[in-house]
């Protein structure tokens, strides 16, 4: 995952000229990132596509039923997941259904602001900030949940989204990065929005808690699951290997 920043910048040419420019391969998590870092470094190199999963298996058929107009927001609480704008949201959907009930997993420097958000507005029974929660038990919150929400302005991917969809839960996403590559909306599993618009977001979630458990899982089971990119990965690595050993062989006979 590359952050284009001035911090990123300094060493630039450092990691170009001695990293980027001895690659023979290099693998991206989307195809955003991937014409991102090409165009930024200029690169030459194959970039390889091979994007991120979920255990969809295990997932789909474990956890507790999905709770009525329940909500979560997974993600680190910093500016650049937008969670102030989500809390915006939040309000705006409970002026419209007083029974939502949300969750937000996750810790960073806005804790506190949404706390004071949450205080402000009068939604402590009605928004739970949860802070930081075992890996292994996120699953659980996402299967119960109706609709996961992502608030981003900037996203490499979308590694959660992809984890919501594993769980059936609905999914309402801004369109931004390479959220757009996992085409949720095509495949019926939730709805895309513009980043930092909390009315459209609210109308969105309003939606989405009305609409059934996600459908098959069909063809994003088989682009997004750990097995199959796995799978690429080691393809991947015994390439690099077998070129290695004819690259050795054509030395030696010189």
């Amino acid at each position: 995952d590359v952050r284009i920043s001035e911090n990123y910048e300094e060493g630039k040419n450092y990691r170009k000229n001695y990293y980027l420019n001895k690659l023979q391969k290099m693998t991206s998590v989307s195809k955003f990132l991937r014409d991102q870092v090409a165009s930024y470094y200029n690169l030459k190199v194959p970039i390889n596509v091979i994007y991120n999963g979920a255990s969809f298996e295990i997932v789909s058929r474990t956890g507790p039923k999905k709770l009525k107009n329940s909500v979560i927001f997974v993600g680190n609480l910093i500016p650049i997941k937008d969670p102030l704008t989500f809390i915006e949201a939040m309000k705006i959907a409970l002026n419209s259904n007083k029974n939502i009930k949300t969750e937000i997993i996750g810790v960073g420097e806005l804790r506190n602001e949404i706390l004071k958000k949450i205080y402000e507005y009068g939604l402590q029974d009605k928004i739970k900030v949860l802070g930081a929660v075992d890996h292994n038990e996120i699953s659980t919150h996402f299967s119960k949940s109706k609709v996961y929400v992502s608030s981003s302005i900037g996203e490499g991917l979308g590694n959660t989204i992809i984890e919501a969809v594993s769980s059936k839960t609905r999914v309402v996403a801004t369109k931004v990065g390479g959220v757009p590559e996992l085409e949720i909306k095509k495949w019926g599993f939730g709805t895309y929005v513009t980043p930092k618009n909390p009315n459209l977001m609210a109308k969105a979630i309003l939606l989405e808690l009305k609409k059934k458990s996600n459908p098959e899982f069909g063809n994003f089971f088989r682009k997004f699951n750990w097995e199959t990119n796995t799978r690429r990965y080691i393809h991947l690595y015994n390439d690099l290997y077998n070129n290695s050993i004819k690259e050795n062989y054509a030395d030696l006979s010189k």
